[in-house]
């Protein structure tokens, strides 16, 4: 219970930051959740019926799935001008062993090209339980040919591997533009309960002293300009 207020005041400190900036459409927000033992599955979307939270841009779902028991999942994407943003988090218990939950957040509706972006993303496994494994990816992907690229990942995590913590250097977007979220937990006991909290985000870079020196030059010469008109 500790680890599920734990992460519903995250997810309820993401979603008031995200407010002040988050897209009023979020047509592409998809939760996908499989029980891949039991070969079950459920996809939720934005406001669709599954959806326990009326707010754009912000998917709650609890229930169960398969042989897993969902205590709080949420999917969360926003994007402003200078940012985009999809963070996830859950809460997962299982019934039988060994059980594979697999869990894709994919936001496909970014609509602003972003230029001179850099991409980062950090992955915190929350209490992982013994007997538990989690694997977790995080991608984005535009119109550019050759599929989704790399972000970071973490393969194998239990309880006691540090926190995934990753960037690159993109350069520019297209738009429309994805995020997406892959992670896989594994139970081999039954009765586990296991979380983890995960954000991704895409942002502009800040400018470097060449530009700035740049642009400085830039004004002093236009100053001049003007003056000797």
């Amino acid at each position: 219970m500790q680890m599920v207020n734990r992460l519903a005041a995250v997810a309820a400190a993401t979603v008031v930051g995200g407010t002040l900036f988050a897209s009023s459409a979020s047509a592409g927000l998809i939760l996908f959740m499989e029980d891949t033992v039991a070969g079950i599955s459920l996809n939720v979307s934005d406001n669709g019926p599954n959806d326990g939270d009326p707010m754009p841009g912000l998917i709650v779902f609890t229930g169960p799935v398969g042989n897993f028991s969902i205590n709080v999942q949420t999917a969360i994407a926003s994007q402003s001008p200078l940012e985009a943003l999809l963070t996830t988090s859950a809460v997962v218990s299982n019934l039988t062993a060994p059980s594979t939950m697999r869990i894709i957040v994919t936001e496909s509706n970014f609509t602003a090209p972003l230029a001179g972006v850099s991409a980062a993303t950090v992955m915190n496994p929350l209490n992982l339980a013994d007997g538990a494994e989690i694997d977790f990816r995080s991608e984005y992907d535009d119109p550019a040919p050759g599929g989704p690229t790399l972000i970071g990942e973490i393969l194998g995590a239990t309880n006691a591997s540090p926190a995934l913590n990753e960037s690159l250097f993109i350069g520019s977007l297209a738009a429309p533009f994805s995020l997406i979220h892959t992670t896989e937990l594994r139970h081999l006991q039954s009765g586990l309960t296991t979380g983890y909290s995960a954000t991704s985000r895409i942002v502009m870079s800040e400018p470097s002293a060449a530009g700035l020196l740049g642009l400085g030059l830039l004004g002093m010469a236009l100053a001049r300009r003007r003056a000797r008109a």
